[in-house]
């Protein structure tokens, strides 16, 4: 739902959102009883460059890299994605006139977590 006072100063709502499918292809590996990894690369395909200002990418194209320890009952997962996001321009309420150029980002994450089962 759009803020009852931002729609009528805009022209427009913010969440006006297109439906998409990221595609992801991976392997994983046990190299022995305590290690195994995992690789994948996700793609989404590109569409209208005018965005909504609250997902401003168009597209993307990212790679994934995992490991798994395992120890009696304690597990760490640990992973390292890479993403590159493509262009989009957001627009509000003004029709197809674009409000900000979002080119040539990516991102980074990480993430590690520790399990014990019990």
């Amino acid at each position: 739902m759009n803020p009852a006072f931002f729609t009528p100063r805009a022209g427009g709502g913010l969440i006006d959102l297109n439906d998409t499918v990221t595609y992801t292809l991976g392997v994983g590996r046990r190299f022995s009883d305590t290690w195994s990894g995992a690789f994948s690369v996700s793609y989404e395909g590109k569409d209208n460059p005018l965005v909504s200002p609250l997902a401003p990418t168009n597209g993307k194209i990212g790679a994934t890299l995992a490991g798994v320890y395992t120890r009696d009952n304690m597990k760490i997962t640990a992973g390292l994605n890479y993403t590159k996001v493509g262009n989009a321009q957001p627009e509000t309420g003004t029709p197809d006139t674009a409000r900000a150029n979002f080119t040539g980002n990516s991102a980074i994450g990480i993430g590690i977590k520790v399990d014990f089962t019990f």
